[in-house]
């Protein structure tokens, strides 16, 4: 008997040293974190790269230049093989946002007062939408079939279906600056204001119907929407993530308000809607953590030694990335583990992360764009537990429970 408890003791104590130590919180040491290079970069030396995406399937990638109105800006769009891209477009404003189907068939862009529409075929627009009156596309976003599109600007929102560039239906919203959609196009998220509109979050239908309308009591920073819709979440200022009721729009649970977190949040959903990962940044460093979307408990955090400027997420929820303005690149894995980090010399101005990979594309602003391949299985792990880590805990009560409880050989069914 003595000689069974020591074994399990010894078994506990060893799995108890492989637990990262400090808590629920823990810190990125680049010392232990391998750096990681670029499969290749695309360089476009005048404007800066200022939007980015990538295919569910991480094989296409597009890329959008702004921030000169002096520069002619492009869209490129890339195959994962190489930075040579699969063709290129001219435009006289900036590349505000991107957005690619789940295949990487579609592509949407918001370029000054212009909502294109392109097939990875070529690079003349499907369609385009116009309206004089608008004061240009702050963001677009596509369904994951590649059917919907919604678009907001400073005036007006617009959804429309792929086929063609008559919206389905618009409706006048002040300084939208935030959109989601539904996998399926079902349901589209919209957040904004400010000045003398009033701050909002609104959810509405495919048919345009509004079912809901949230009034944050800060101004909205980002928003995450679950493939199915069910599961809506936003950050606002004050470094607080929000999960409002996909039904009514009410507040289930809020997070970041009494964590003595500084500065902005940026927040989104995974697509089963399980987790929701975020990125804070304020006080001269940076934080990743994922919360569990039940209730907005922490699952981990990880403390960064610099502000987080952009922050993207796998469609998965497994993997989180964080961009700086000092110009690295920190991406954490399943668990918590810190995957690698990467140094592009000028800020992080956007990421992208397909589906469930820890593929990543980046863009900066000296106009460069970045695809990072995955570092390797072996830094992975193998899945949500495949590498040691906070689980091992629940494992150690159960072990010594074993040791005071005599155990009973059961019947086998």
């Amino acid at each position: 008997m003595f000689r069974t408890l020591g074994v399990l003791l010894g078994t506990a104590l060893l799995l108890l040293a492989l637990v990262p130590q400090g808590g629920l919180a823990d810190h990125w040491n680049s010392s232990n974190n391998p750096a990681h290079n670029p499969a290749w970069v695309h360089e476009r030396k005048e404007p800066k790269t200022i939007a980015v995406d990538i295919s569910l399937d991480g094989k296409y990638i597009v890329s959008g230049t702004g921030g000169d109105t002096y520069y002619t800006h492009k869209v490129f769009l890339f195959h994962r093989d190489s930075g040579t891209p699969l063709w290129h477009t001219e435009n006289s404003s900036n590349i505000n946002s991107v957005s690619l189907s789940a295949d990487g068939e579609h592509i949407v862009t918001g370029v000054g007062y212009f909502t294109r529409l392109y097939h990875r075929r070529n690079n003349t627009p499907v369609w385009e939408h116009h309206n004089p009156s608008d004061r240009g596309a702050n963001q677009v976003a596509i369904s994951a079939d590649g059917k919907y599109i919604v678009s907001a600007n400073d005036e007006n929102c617009y959804f429309f279906s792929s086929d063609n560039a008559t919206p389905l239906w618009s409706t006048n919203l002040r300084y939208a600056r935030y959109v989601a959609i539904t996998a399926n196009g079902s349901h589209a998220l919209i957040a904004g204001g400010g000045g003398t509109q009033a701050l909002y979050v609104r959810y509405f239908t495919m048919d345009g119907s509004q079912l809901w309308s949230y009034r944050p009591d800060s101004a909205v920073t980002s928003v995450g929407l679950s493939a199915d819709g069910t599961t809506v979440g936003i950050s606002i200022s004050g470094a607080r993530v929000l999960r409002l009721n996909h039904m009514s729009g009410n507040m289930l649970w809020e997070y970041g308000r009494d964590k003595g977190f500084y500065g902005a949040c940026f927040m989104d959903v995974s697509a089963d809607g399980k987790y929701v990962g975020a990125a804070n940044r304020g006080n001269n460093e940076g934080k990743l953590f994922r919360l569990l979307s039940e209730n907005g408990t922490a699952e981990w955090i990880m403390n960064l030694p610099e502000e987080v400027r952009v922050f993207a997420m796998s469609a998965d929820g497994k993997v989180l990335a964080g961009g700086t303005n000092e110009g690295n690149i920190f991406v954490v894995g399943p668990g918590g583990k810190p995957l690698w980090n990467s140094s592009t010399g000028n800020p992080i101005l956007a990421l992208a992360l397909p589906g469930n990979s820890a593929s990543i594309v980046a863009g900066n602003d000296a106009g460069k764009t970045f695809f990072y391949a995955p570092l390797g299985s072996s830094s992975q792990g193998d899945g949500e537990g495949g590498t040691p880590g906070f689980g091992i805990l629940l494992m150690i009560p159960a072990m010594l429970t074993a040791m005071a409880i005599p155990r009973k050989r059961r019947p086998l069914h």
